[in-house]
């Protein structure tokens, strides 16, 4: 199909240049006295019916050239039946370029937002893991500050959690250890966030990102992920909790806090630590 397309596309691209070409030699034969007139005018017809944000810019623009050709020619010269079909021949010039000029123009458009579009799924593809389809890590942030935007303008609260362990699964290799469990939480935070709203993520840190909730919703949101993973991974999950504009305002101070909430779930015998709370810890 994108063959096609593309072929479509430069088929009307050689017709346009064949066009412009047999558009600049009519000109220069109907009217050897105005051509350079007609010439202009063709430029300016060509300018406007290439430029799309212009809303009927093509069409307007061969009106104009027609009028403004016409009521030069005619005052210049008179009225006559050998001259008469000259302006209404130019005025057939101007608009057939307009017209081949927006097709072209719409058809290149179009394949740059498809384009765009392809470019924009190759970049999701290489932003997610292949094997946990969750966020890589190094793309945390941008969604952080797109996150962080959204939230300011709607005036919306939202959460970071960051996971750890301290119990490991025994009697399996360490390599085997490490990818069960990275396996187990990236399924057990992919089952548990909301589809299409919450954000997870693996790598250096596994996690969520969690639109519109509050420090209250993600320690609600963090007991039954704690209690999931201790009923179907078999272990023992540790959960750092940021939340803006509560705790902090930045990507930076974010993850700074959440790692901080983090490290003090992992050496202390709160499981499920608040940044808010760290100090009566």
């Amino acid at each position: 199909m994108a063959k096609k397309n593309n072929g479509i596309q430069d088929i009307l691209i050689v017709i346009y240049l064949i066009w412009s070409v047999i558009a600049v030699s009519g000109i220069l034969f109907l009217d050897k006295q105005l051509y350079f007139l007609g010439l202009a005018l063709l430029i300016m017809v060509i300018v406007f019916s290439t430029i799309v944000s212009i809303v009927y810019g093509s069409l307007t623009s061969a009106l104009m050239a027609s009028i403004i050709y016409g009521t030069v020619f005619f005052s210049i010269f008179k009225l006559t039946t050998k001259n008469i079909y000259i302006p209404g021949f130019m005025a057939l010039i101007f608009f057939i370029t307009a017209f081949l000029g927006k097709l072209v123009m719409q058809k290149i458009s179009k394949t740059y937002q498809k384009m765009q579009t392809e470019i924009q799924i190759l970049s999701n593809l290489i932003q997610y893991d292949a094997d946990t389809n969750l966020l890589l890590w190094q793309y945390v942030r941008k969604k952080i500050d797109d996150e962080l935007t959204r939230s300011l303008r709607y005036k919306k609260n939202f959460s970071l959690i960051m996971t750890g362990t301290v119990h490991r699964p025994s009697g399996i290799l360490d390599d085997e250890k490490e990818q069960i469990i990275r396996q187990g939480l990236a399924d057990l935070l992919s089952r548990s966030c909301r589809k299409d709203i919450d954000i997870p993520f693996g790598g250096n840190y596994y996690g969520i990102i969690l639109p519109e909730t509050d420090s209250i919703g993600a320690f609600l949101f963090s007991k039954i992920l704690m209690q999931e993973a201790s009923r179907k991974i078999a272990i023992d999950l540790r959960i750092g909790i940021v939340s803006y504009p509560t705790d902090a305002g930045t990507t930076e101070s974010l993850i700074e806090a959440c790692e901080e909430a983090l490290q003090t779930a992992l050496t202390t015998e709160n499981s499920i630590v608040r940044y808010s709370d760290i100090h009566k810890i």
